[in-house]
């Protein structure tokens, strides 16, 4: 038999770079810290809220200052329905604007100011 004419071409040179559809990014604690911290501020400040409404109902019977305690109930329980919202965004670490809105609004407990100081440091972790 004889043999071909042609040379058999070279193997291909190795891949560099990462592979396809990118390396996995090494995951911080910072983003898994903060997202607990939010969570505590969050189920604290949603108590202040139902503290409020219940001295509001405590109350009703003195008059515009009763009524005034139940309607003002639902700013800090929609802070901390925002704050839980972000907490579990910073857990997953996914939706960082939400995460820090979440924390500023929960800022009312130190647990919130300490999740915003860990959401902005560590921004990078979140896609």
């Amino acid at each position: 038999m004889a043999t071909p004419s042609y040379q058999v071409p070279p193997p291909p040179p190795p891949m560099y770079g990462p592979a396809v559809g990118g390396a996995k990014k090494e995951e911080g604690k910072w983003g898994l810290v903060a997202g607990i911290l939010l969570i505590l501020a969050a189920i604290i400040v949603i108590g202040i809220g139902i503290w409020w409404a219940a001295l509001g109902t405590l109350f009703l019977f003195v008059g515009p200052v009763g009524a005034l305690g139940t309607i003002c109930f639902s700013i800090p329980l929609i802070c901390g329905i925002i704050g839980l919202l972000g907490g579990i965004f910073a857990i997953k670490r996914t939706h960082w604007a939400i995460a820090l809105v979440g924390s500023i609004l929960c800022i009312w407990s130190i647990f919130g100011l300490l999740a915003l100081i860990f959401l902005i440091v560590g921004k990078d972790e979140f896609h």
